[in-house]
């Protein structure tokens, strides 16, 4: 018998076996290792490592709006940035005895001033 294609064909079960052992468990996995991304330049990793952790993330930069003048970027007026026939559905103190939810177009905001200080407000825009 040929007793190296043997020994060749077992080596190779006993490669996989580890290869196999040191994979995390389909029941609970756990990822301990080190992340390799291939092909990516210096400075996406650089950027991706200046990232918060997803265990505790921190804000701690400063929100920058694209191409708004600096007027806006104090007070997002958006009844004077959208098209007048535009929806805007605000609402504030969702689930409270103060909920305020009202959907108008910007035409009609502009005469109209809801109260939001101080109050978690959602603003939905669809044109």
């Amino acid at each position: 018998p040929n007793y190296t294609n043997v020994e060749t064909t077992l080596d190779g079960i006993a490669t996989n076996a580890t290869a196999v052992a040191l994979r995390a468990p389909i029941a609970s996995p756990t990822f301990t290792g080190t992340v390799v991304l291939p092909n990516v330049p210096a400075i996406v990793t650089t950027q991706l490592d200046l990232k918060s952790p997803l265990a505790s993330p921190t804000f701690t930069g400063t929100v920058v709006l694209p191409n708004v003048p600096a007027i806006v970027t104090t007070q997002l007026d958006l009844k004077a940035t959208l098209a007048s026939t535009t929806n805007l559905c605000i609402a504030a103190d969702i689930t409270l005895p103060s909920e305020y939810i009202k959907t108008l177009t910007i035409k009609d905001w502009k005469y109209q001033q809801p109260d939001l200080y101080k109050k978690p407000a959602i603003f939905i825009i669809h044109s």
